[in-house]
């Protein structure tokens, strides 16, 4: 036995040298091919021109006016032995002219005068680099003028940096990258069991990181302290949830499967570390900070988990199930925080749908097509007319009841969310009781960000969460009326519920398939004598056909929305009707949703949880394949974390998949587009981290499709397993 730790020992500490060894040959490689960087004025430049002026434009000339005290910063570029540093400046007296001193990390460098318009270029010595992050700073005298009050110090439209010889990686690179490979080893390490493995996983990522960082140091070196805070958080996560419910004999040991209460512990605790990371970033790399309220919330949970893994006196089953309240607790704590906050917006949505309303109501056409053609992402009425009918009570109030009904709306949606959040307790109830219930609905519903955006946007995803959950409620209970009055009126409400029809159609529900065309007959027959027969036909003639494509908003968490933003702006909210963009959208809603209905083939039984596993997962497709889908639209994979909870405590998921669940809930339930994102926008890396919600949504899917496989394989096995005599075989769910 010692002989096999001390061997396993070896082969985890000699693969983990060479990955970093191999890591830090990349590194050293990738910085002596470092290419010339140039950077013009444009949106994209502040992680470059510091503390200067909004840019501006004459004639071509793209620029910006300077503070007096600006900086050029050019992060982690490395330590060459010679650089050279070109500035195309200006200064704004146009009578005279301006000295400039130029200074390197702090240190004069040269000082020059600047009339006109000059592009200065410069022989920066190695030793003023050392350590691999030049910053240079403009310091100049300012001047106004009877035509622009403000202090303007010298400009700049452009600056430039070549190294010259041989170039060493910055200094803080070489100390992170073997430090992340080594607590990304051991990471992967903790969760596969096998050193090779890990270690060439972990060598891999750091050698593909080492040469973006050499290569295109703007875009990749400087968020690597980023990256190494989010694996070392992943391991606190890991070791705080193991010492709570010490499921091993060791208390740091992780279990190989993973039960309903471990899942929902790791969810819980994931979720408050994911908060952690947050913070940190916020205090120590000026990453845009959490929520006041969010934030004490999740620094008192932890504080209250770690305690409770510190006390010694405490049973493992006490310790456990104290946790376990605690973190149910902090779900209604955050839910409380989230709910406040959101009575405090606006409600643009709300005013878009009663707007539309209030016009209909003055005889004014419910469609402006002007408005859908040129910007169907605007404040614009793009949704079928029964949507609007239902606003209709509402049309003409006046301001003061105008703040009443979006407070009605609002607390309507609260009663809703509560009432669904009963219905699936209910649902999971039969198999592991209230209190595990209701702590799992807690947990996974009340740290949920995405539906109190619905509430504060006045949206509608919270009803379609409850109308998908009634709709699984009638497929168990086999009554097709209540399938076909869910499905009919979520596409009244949004197009994309109308896909379930197609799993319908795969699982031979014919009654429900027609009760859905029968409640859509009924509905729009409703909604045709209310709002007129000419709203209907408009809708279908003018307003369908144009409100397709989708768009590179950083809202937009679809692969339409991902694809987007690695050519446009993420700041655009118009649409994007590219062919080739067009093409992989729709080439990745038909592999999504055409994988998902062919594990509707799947033969389990309609009670089961493999069952409500296939349904559940088209709640995903509906966010993630769809042209657009904003944050909030994800409010509706509640009911995939939920059915995911319901199949572990039938069948705990192995470590690795928990932890991929655990974290794709993380993703997409922790925040929404400005929690990591000012506006600013900065190349490489953070263009990446802007859909960061959008891998959740594509880890969860990819969780849900392994998990059906995997089901209805056992269940192949075990229906082709030949019983020995006297002998029960049971089937998988």
């Amino acid at each position: 036995m010692r002989d096999r730790l001390n061997k396993r020992f070896s082969t985890t500490i000699l693969s983990l040298g060479f990955a970093i060894l191999a890591t830090l040959g990349g590194l050293f490689a990738a910085y002596r091919l470092t290419p010339p960087i140039t950077q013009r004025v444009e949106p994209h430049d502040t992680f470059v021109f510091r503390d200067f002026f909004d840019s501006e434009q004459l004639d071509t000339l793209v620029y910006r006016w300077g503070t007096g005290q600006s900086r050029v910063a050019w992060p982690q570029v490395g330590q060459p032995a010679n650089a050279i540093l070109a500035l195309a400046l200006l200064e704004p007296n146009a009578e005279g002219s301006m000295d400039l001193t130029l200074t390197v990390n702090e240190q004069p460098l040269l000082t020059t005068p600047i009339q006109g318009q000059r592009t200065i270029s410069l022989l920066v010595p190695g030793a003023a680099v050392s350590g691999g992050d030049p910053r240079f700073g403009l310091l100049s005298q300012i001047s106004r003028s009877a035509v622009d009050s403000r202090p303007l110090g010298i400009g700049i439209a452009y600056a430039a940096w070549n190294e010259l010889g041989w170039t060493l990686p910055p200094l803080m690179q070489m100390l992170i990258f073997p430090a992340l490979v080594l607590v990304l080893g051991l990471l992967l390490l903790r969760l596969s069991q096998s050193p090779l493995l890990s270690a060439t996983v972990a060598g891999v990522i750091g050698v593909g990181l080492a040469l973006g960082a050499g290569l295109r140091p703007l875009e990749v070196a400087p968020y690597t302290p980023r990256m190494l805070l989010m694996v070392s958080l992943a391991h606190v996560a890991l070791l705080l949830w193991t010492a709570l419910a010490r499921p091993e004999a060791r208390w740091w040991q992780l279990p190989r499967r993973v039960d309903l209460p471990l899942l929902i512990g790791l969810l819980g605790v994931g979720y408050w570390i994911v908060l952690l990371y947050h913070h940190t970033g916020n205090v120590l790399m000026d990453i845009e900070g959490p929520r006041p309220g969010t934030r004490y919330i999740g620094l008192i949970v932890l504080a209250i988990l770690l305690a409770l893994a510190l006390i010694p006196q405490l049973t493992t089953s006490t310790r456990w199930k104290a946790a376990l309240v605690v973190l149910a607790l902090s779900g209604v704590a955050e839910a409380s925080y989230a709910t406040w906050f959101s009575f405090r917006r606006s409600g643009p949505d709300f005013f878009i749908l009663w707007r539309a309303a209030y016009d209909f109501s003055l005889g004014r056409p419910l469609y402006k097509i002007t408005d859908v053609l040129t910007n169907h992402f605007g404040h614009v009425f793009k949704v079928p007319p029964f949507y609007g009918m239902l606003f209709l009570p509402i049309a003409n109030v006046n301001d003061a009841q105008y703040e009443i009904a979006l407070t009605g709306h609002r607390v309507m949606n609260l009663v809703l969310y509560a009432a669904t959040g009963g219905l699936l307790a209910r649902l999971l109830r039969p198999r592991f009781g209230w209190l595990l219930s209701l702590t799992t609905v807690g947990v996974i519903m009340g740290l949920m960000q995405p539906p109190f955006d619905t509430i504060a946007y006045g949206q509608i995803d919270i009803v379609l969460l409850l109308l998908l959950t009634l709709t699984l409620l009638g497929l168990q209970s086999e009554r097709p009326w209540l399938i076909g009055l869910g499905i009919a009126l979520g596409t009244l409400f949004k197009l994309y519920p109308f896909m379930l029809v197609g799993f319908l159609f795969v699982r031979r529900e014919w009654k429900a398939i027609g009760w859905v065309a029968g409640w859509l007959a009924i509905l729009n027959g409703i909604a045709i004598a209310v709002m007129g027969w000419d709203n209907h036909v408009m809708y279908v003639t003018q307003v369908l056909p144009n409100i397709g494509g989708g768009t590179s908003w950083v809202e937009n968490q679809t692969i339409n929305g991902f694809l987007n933003r690695l050519s446009y702006d993420p700041l655009r909210t118009e649409p994007v009707r590219g062919l080739s963009i067009s093409l992989l959208t729709y080439g990745g809603f038909a592999l999504v949703a055409g994988i998902s209905l062919l594990l509707s083939f799947a033969p389990f039984e309609r009670k089961s949880s493999s069952y409500a596993l296939q349904f559940g997962i088209f709640s995903v497709v509906m966010v993630l394949a769809v042209p657009a889908a904003w944050m909030h639209y994800s409010t509706i994979t509640i009911l995939a974390f939920a059915m995911l909870a319901w199949y572990s405590a039938d069948r705990p998921l192995p470590l690795g998949k928990a932890v991929l669940l655990a974290l794709s809930y993380g993703l997409i339930a922790y925040g929404n587009q400005w929690s990591f994102f000012d506006g600013t926008q900065n190349p490489g890396l953070p263009f990446l981290a802007l859909s960061y919600k959008f891998y959740g949504l594509v880890l969860l899917w990819s969780v849900m499709v392994h998990t059906i496989w995997r089901a209805w394989a056992l269940r192949r096995e075990s229906t082709q397993r030949t019983p020995a005599s006297g002998s029960l075989v049971s089937s998988p769910s």
